[in-house]
């Protein structure tokens, strides 16, 4: 009987603690949800809230989600900006509390956009460190660069909701790397992290206002050794890249013909690996590239794409473009800013760790400037589509 009481009492001690409802709950309405961060030098004159005595570094435009009209009516605006200016993020995120209502939420942070003069006079890993040692965002989240200043990327002179909110908006065509040989793989925290941690060299995706319009534009190279911003490199240079690399997805890929006639080949698969040679202290690297793809377009007139000669003639131009862009890439990569943006040093750590550990702080100057890279490519036309040739 005693041990059915206990039992008694235990399930109404532990009702009683369910009844207590979520102990940490607070209302949406009094808090503030951060969707996008955008950092670029800071200017005090431009600055809406500025912290005394302190000499300004950063400015730091904060998009928030405004609960009280998320459900409001047709083109309503759920969103508002503030920009604060100060030395770190840690000390801005604190001052929020000084103006804004309820607490700064991050962990729905979607995007970082990283102003152009910013990412050249800043070190990546101090500017964001407080971002990557906390547990204030996700490491899912995704950082660009932008071409002029950051803060006007996350303005709309049209009133927004939803999914057309600026932030989410530029989230959207970030995430468009399936459908364009140009476009890299979208950069997280996660994946800048580990980048910034092994001083490796990486490309940090750019966007730019083009008639009005956001649009993905370049890459930015951001050097490992003083984890800076030193260039840029075009959309044939990243397609080179994607091609080095083996970038996941496709796109499409314009080839010109002997005669100026253009043909297009849809890429819907590539691989690519990167194998290093060591010889003593010679150190050269193969790059062995297979990709397949079908025929959507020729402007080759009097050619039956049933043939197999010119079908080998097609997929031979095509080799020898993809080359070319990779060559391009290589190019700048290892003359114009001696950054190894495409894992050479790593594949090298993985064959020889013990060589690796003696060059790796002179790699990207004193070694990877000059290595030699022997490239292949193989690609195979699958298909021509449903008509070969004119009638």
């Amino acid at each position: 009987m005693n041990g059915k009481r206990r039992l008694f009492v235990s399930l109404i001690l532990v009702s009683l603690i369910m009844l207590t409802g979520c102990w940490d709950y607070r209302d949406i309405e009094e808090t503030s949800t951060n969707i996008g961060l955008a950092l670029d030098l800071g200017d005090t004159e431009t600055g809406e809230v500025r912290i005394e005595g302190e000499k300004p570094v950063i400015n730091a435009t904060l998009q928030i989600m405004d609960p009280n009209q998320t459900s409001g009516g047709e083109g309503e605006v759920d969103y508002q900006n503030t920009t604060i200016t100060g030395n770190t993020l840690g000390k801005m995120a604190v001052e929020v509390a000084l103006f804004n209502r309820g607490p700064l939420i991050g962990q729905h942070l979607k995007i970082t956009l990283i102003g152009e003069e910013l990412a050249k006079r800043m070190n990546f890993r101090n500017m964001l460190g407080y971002l990557f040692r906390g547990p204030y965002i996700r490491l899912s989240s995704t950082i660009l660069c932008t071409k002029g200043k950051a803060g006007e990327f996350l303005e709309s002179e049209e009133k927004s909701k939803g999914n057309e909110l600026p932030a989410l908006k530029i989230l959207s065509i970030a995430d468009n790397t399936k459908y364009s040989l140009r476009i890299l793989e979208p950069v997280t925290y996660g994946r800048a992290g580990k980048f910034l941690a092994s001083n490796q060299s990486f490309l940090l995706p750019c966007i730019a206002k083009k008639n009005d319009k956001i649009v993905l534009e370049d890459a930015a190279v951001i050097s490992g050794r003083n984890k800076k911003m030193i260039g840029f490199m075009n959309s044939e240079d990243i397609a080179g890249v994607n091609w080095i690399t083996g970038k996941k997805g496709g796109g499409v890929l314009n080839v010109y013909d002997e005669d100026q006639a253009i043909f297009a080949v849809r890429i819907f698969n590539m691989s690519s690996k990167i194998k290093p040679r060591v010889d003593g202290d010679k150190i050269s690297f193969d790059v062995h590239v297979k990709t397949g793809g079908y025929l959507t377009e020729d402007w080759i007139e009097e050619e039956d794409a049933t043939d197999p000669k010119y079908l080998e003639r097609l997929e031979q131009k095509a080799e020898e473009k993809i080359v070319h862009q990779m060559r391009s890439a290589l190019y700048k990569m290892q003359k114009i800013y001696q950054a190894d943006v495409a894992g050479f040093g790593d594949a090298l750590r993985i064959h020889d760790n013990k060589l690796w550990q003696r060059i790796k702080n002179e790699w990207e100057v004193k070694w990877f400037a000059d290595v030699p890279i022997r490239i292949k490519v193989d690609l195979n036309l699958l298909d021509y589509g449903v008509k070969a040739k004119d009638e």
